[in-house]
């Protein structure tokens, strides 16, 4: 059985053209969100933020739903870095990767 490759893509960067890499390689690659997000009870009322910031992870993730570009986003917080809203979606991932039933409303 030939072994399983894959291409690694991010939320911020395209890889080179032609690269592929080994899926083992892909978990070297996952970001540790807890580097840039944190949750605190005394801010914003213990919603998950980035560090050093009142900018939460469902308010970033709603701008950006809603058409914000990324260069939006860094033009009006400049304190946000490529790393800080790569951890958002790293969250985002994780806290759904759970076994638990979500219900979808309209």
């Amino acid at each position: 059985m030939p072994e399983l490759r894959a291409v690694l893509v991010t939320p911020m960067t395209s890889p080179p053209a032609g690269e592929v890499v080994s899926a083992a390689d892909i978990m070297h690659e996952v970001m540790d969100w807890r580097d840039h997000i944190h949750s605190d009870p005394e801010i914003l009322s213990g919603k998950p933020v980035i560090k050093g910031s009142r900018l939460s992870v469902d308010f970033l993730l709603e701008l950006l739903a809603n058409g914000w570009s990324e260069d939006q986003l860094f033009d009006s917080y400049p304190n946000l870095t490529k790393d800080s809203l790569r951890a958002v979606f790293a969250f985002a991932a994780e806290s759904t990767r759970d076994e638990r039933a979500f219900e979808l409303r309209r």
